[in-house]
C-alpha cells in the first residue's frame, strides 16, 4: 500500500512534459496536427520547407534593429560601459545580425571582490542567444546558463573578481537551426563584494 501511495505521490509531483520547446524553428510533421499546441506550421522561404514556429513568430527574413554600435566584435573594439562609475547598464535594441557576429562589451572592476551579472533577453522566433563574461585575454569566465522557465533569456555571472578590465559577449552558438540572427536587451550588474 505504501508503495502505491508513494507511486501517486511521485507522479502527481513530478511531470516532465514541457510545453515550451523554445523560440527556434523545427520541422513540422508529416501527421496532423503538424505542430504541437501553441505551434503552428508556415512556410519558411530560407530553405523551402515546413517549420513549427511559435504561434505569432514569423520565419525567413529576420527584422534585425538598427545596431548602431558596430563594429564591436572584438576586444578591441568592444563598447565601453559606463560600469566603473555606476553599477548597473542596459541596453535595448541591439541585434545579432549577420551569422557568426558577435557583439562585446567592456566594463571595469573598480574593487577586488565584485561580482558581474549580465542577463540578455531575445526576440522569439530568432536564433537562441547567449551571453558571457570574460576576462581581460578573452577568456570565458562566466559562461552562459539558461533562466529557469525562460526560453528567450541567457545569463552569465562572475564572481570575487580582482579589479581590472572584463568583457561581456553576446553571440549565437551555432546551433543548425534556420536561423542565425536575433535582437536582445542587455543587462548588466556589478555588485559586492
Amino acid at each position: 500500500m505504501r508503495a502505491l501511495l508513494a507511486t501517486a505521490l511521485l507522479l502527481v509531483a513530478c511531470d516532465a512534459y514541457d510545453e515550451d520547446l523554445g523560440p527556434a524553428p523545427f520541422y513540422c510533421g508529416a501527421d496532423e496536427p503538424a505542430c504541437p499546441m501553441g505551434y503552428e506550421c508556415m512556410d519558411d522561404p530560407v530553405n523551402g520547407t515546413k517549420v513549427c514556429v511559435a504561434s505569432g513568430d514569423t520565419v525567413g527574413e529576420f527584422a534585425c534593429d538598427n545596431d548602431n554600435l558596430e563594429p564591436n566584435d572584438t576586444l578591441a573594439t568592444a563598447v565601453m560601459t559606463n560600469l566603473d562609475s555606476v553599477k548597473t547598464y542596459s541596453i535595448d535594441g541591439r541585434a545579432i545580425c549577420q551569422t557568426g557576429d558577435k557583439d562585446v562589451y567592456a566594463l571595469m572592476i573598480a574593487a577586488s571582490g565584485e561580482h558581474v551579472e549580465a542577463t540578455i533577453t531575445f526576440k522569439g522566433g530568432g536564433a537562441l542567444l547567449a551571453v558571457g563574461v570574460l576576462n581581460t585575454g578573452g577568456v570565458t569566465i562566466g559562461p552562459a546558463t539558461a533562466v529557469a522557465g525562460e526560453s528567450t533569456m541567457s545569463r552569465a555571472e562572475a564572481r570575487n573578481l580582482a579589479s581590472g578590465l572584463y568583457y561581456v559577449q553576446v553571440l549565437a552558438p551555432p546551433s543548425g537551426g534556420t536561423v542565425s540572427v536575433n535582437n536582445y536587451k542587455l543587462s548588466i550588474a556589478i555588485t559586492g563584494p
